[in-house]
């Protein structure tokens, strides 16, 4: 394992720790000013802004993609399962994706039209072309303390995270998520106490990441556009850029 991803590791460890520990607080998810506003009279609205995101996009069409969507849409089961229907709000399979580089993690309308006004697009995809092809495995499942249910790995190489340098380089103020995830859904109401400790038990279980739940084959990424509200969030491929020296640019060129 690389250094970069023994941090990563880290990193999950840190949230699963934290999840077991202090277990769930929905109200850092329904507080959220990036996902809703707080009306003078207490009621909360969704924000459903859309925006440009840079995503491995959409899953099936990468090598192991349609293993790896068979492999989290069991996931999503055993989890529902424990918690019960209607605990969880799941992202439509057609919709998952894991994002590469977004420059706002926001549906406010606008943030996000202060932040695409400084957007370099031609800049941008330039910077996807001049990536060499890596492979993202999916090592185990992510419950966080505000409820989040994350698929998260790693990456074989470092080109991902190169390229997110030299994205947050072209928008400045921008910063991308170091994790290499997949959101499959959100917890909106709390389980029962047995339910939760079933849900800690799951969580638990990924923890030496021995699970390799599947394995994408990165030669392109999507230049696409995200749409909120998050709770029911869609994703529209708008251009896909095949990465330096991969079969698919060869056929292009």
């Amino acid at each position: 394992m690389t250094a970069a991803n023994r941090v990563l590791q880290a990193r999950y460890d840190a949230i699963t720790s934290q999840f077991l520990a202090a277990g769930l607080d929905l109200n850092l998810f329904f507080g959220n000013p990036s996902y809703f506003r707080t009306e003078s009279d207490g009621n909360r609205i969704e924000l459903a802004g859309r925006h440009i995101t840079t995503a491995h996009f959409p899953i099936p069409d990468y090598a192991g993609g349609a293993d790896l969507s068979s492999a989290l849409a069991s996931e999503v089961r055993r989890i529902e399962a424990l918690v019960g229907a209607g605990a969880t709000r799941w992202i439509a399979p057609q919709s998952w994706h894991s994002t590469v580089f977004s420059p706002v993690h926001s549906s406010d309308p606008q943030k996000i039209a202060a932040a695409e006004a400084r957007l370099d697009h031609v800049r941008l995809r330039r910077e996807l072309r001049h990536t060499e092809p890596y492979s993202l495995t999916f090592t185990r499942v992510l419950v966080t303390t505000a409820g989040a249910v994350l698929a998260v790995g790693h990456a074989s190489n470092g080109q991902l995270a190169a390229l997110r340098r030299r994205l947050e380089a072209v928008c400045p103020g921008a910063k991308s998520g170091q994790l290499v995830h997949l959101t499959l859904g959100q917890l909106v109401s709390s389980p029962s106490h047995a339910g939760l400790e079933d849900l800690k038990a799951y969580v638990r279980s990924f923890t030496a990441d021995t699970i390799v739940l599947g394995q994408l084959r990165v030669d392109f990424l999507a230049y696409a556009e995200y749409r909120g509200p998050f709770l029911a969030m869609t994703i529209r491929e708008i251009c896909r850029e095949c990465l330096r020296g991969s079969r698919s640019a060869e056929l292009i060129e």
